[in-house]
């Protein structure tokens, strides 16, 4: 049996995949198919390391009524979906939401406003993911009166692989 060739890193730098979803209409899920540039023949793969995901969204917090809550959901996958997907699905590389929350209102005062989370969020992976397909897709969805967006940022490195391997793999992911 015929000994396999190491996989090798093709750069030891970090590359970054930017992209930005705004939604169609208010409160509509909405897509962003992005090219990943790999294929068999290229006979490269994506390690993913990291995601980025930072909510435009924040300007939006007029918006946000008094004793009232208004959220914005991003996610990166690796197949296309016609709604926001579940945390446990099995396509979902990474996942976030921002949520912010007025209280009562006090008087004339439209009361307090308090948000759960960082406008930034970096989700880091402790092992690099594996992606081979040739597009992933970046969704958002929020519950405000007016379109949010969500910029974003995949932080990424190429590793040689040859085309079995790369074919093995793709399979796997399916």
């Amino acid at each position: 049996m015929a000994k396999r060739a190491q996989v090798e890193l093709r750069s030891q730098y970090l590359n970054f995949l930017r992209f930005k979803v705004t939604e169609s209409a208010a409160a509509t899920f909405t897509q962003l198919e992005i090219d990943t540039n790999l294929s068999a023949e290229r006979g490269v793969m994506m390690e993913i390391h990291s995601v980025e995901f930072d909510f435009d969204s924040v300007n939006l917090v007029r918006e946000c009524a008094a004793n009232a809550t208004e959220q914005w959901l991003a996610q990166l996958t690796r197949e296309t979906k016609t709604a926001a997907a579940e945390l446990n699905d099995s396509d979902v590389i990474a996942r976030t939401m921002l949520q912010m929350t007025r209280s009562a209102a006090i008087g004339t005062d439209a009361g307090p406003l308090w948000s759960f989370y960082d406008r930034t969020v970096r989700i880091d992976f402790p092992l690099p993911i594996p992606y081979v397909k040739p597009s992933i897709f970046a969704g958002v969805l929020g519950t405000g009166a007016s379109a949010g967006s969500v910029f974003g940022r995949i932080g990424y490195t190429l590793r040689e692989i040859d085309r079995e391997d790369f074919l093995e793999l793709l399979v796997a992911l399916q």
